[in-house]
């Protein structure tokens, strides 16, 4: 697992873009929500799957993240034209126009966050999980007590956009949703007791640098809070720019204009 996927800020994103988005796009998400709201955690997802080891499947999720985002919607865009009825296409829209709000997001602040990590030793992670902790208090929510992930939801109609994305089986993509949902409970509403014991544990099997820093603890992690503020405003400028990518998108998938340039970048911020 290369890094914190982080749930709430890019289900939030999500959301914030989907309020400036355009009406036609608006629709279309709103009819196939479930589709869209799994889409803004993007290849994310496929890192839960086995993730305490080292697959086919995760690490499809890692090297997606290291590859030029064109290429997802190019294939985005032949599944949406080969979609047998309007009901799959449209699920297919939406599933890109999360996926998209995710690449946008990362590819702003990943480069900063992986800037930071080098320049003050704090984790990729450990940095992620304090800008969690940052939105969720903004939203006037409880960081320790959320549910995160109560809003992916395995249906047909998510399973099948997913998979037929990132050409995957539609089992392990399931169960890496499953995953998903389970490990983010484990990270961030199980008791102290529990999130110390589990990171004496990972001392022993050598992820303990890249995984202990996903853990939300009580007191937020020391010489974060600068670099938070810096991601939370990154955060808010990126909305309307999503909101942007999105009709730029909608038109591309439609053929009736060029990809956008920016998903010639990858969601590494590269």
């Amino acid at each position: 697992m290369r890094s914190m996927p982080a749930a709430f800020a890019h289900d939030l994103y999500g959301r914030k873009v989907y309020m400036e988005a355009d009406p036609v796009i608006k629709r279309i998400i709103k009819k196939e929500r479930y589709c869209f709201l799994l889409g803004v955690h993007g290849p994310d997802i496929l890192f839960f799957y086995k993730a305490l080891g080292k697959n086919k499947v995760n690490q499809k999720g890692v090297r997606m993240h290291g590859e030029p985002a064109a290429k997802l919607m190019e294939r985005g865009r032949m599944l949406v034209r080969e979609a047998e009825t309007k009901d799959e296409r449209d699920e297919m829209i939406a599933y890109l126009m999360g996926v998209a709000c995710h690449f946008c997001l990362d590819n702003r602040v990943h480069a900063y966050v992986n800037a930071e990590e080098k320049r003050t030793g704090i984790t990729h992670a450990e940095i992620e999980t304090e800008l969690e902790r940052r939105l969720l208090e903004r939203e006037h929510m409880r960081p320790l007590h959320s549910n995160l992930t109560c809003h992916l939801k395995i249906t047909a109609q998510t399973v099948r956009a997913s998979s037929r994305l990132f050409d995957e089986d539609p089992i392990k993509v399931a169960k890496a949703i499953m995953s998903f949902r389970t490990m983010n409970r484990l990270f961030i509403n199980s008791s102290e007791w529990t999130k110390r014991f589990c990171c004496f544990l990972l001392r022993f099997t050598g992820s303990y640098g890249v995984i202990h820093g996903m853990f939300m603890r009580k007191q937020p992690t020391p010489g974060c809070e600068a670099i938070t503020d810096h991601l939370e405003r990154e955060f808010n400028e990126a909305v309307p720019k999503g909101a942007e990518l999105l009709s730029d998108l909608l038109t591309y998938l439609r053929g009736k204009g060029p990809m956008p340039e920016i998903f010639q970048g990858n969601f590494n911020g590269e």
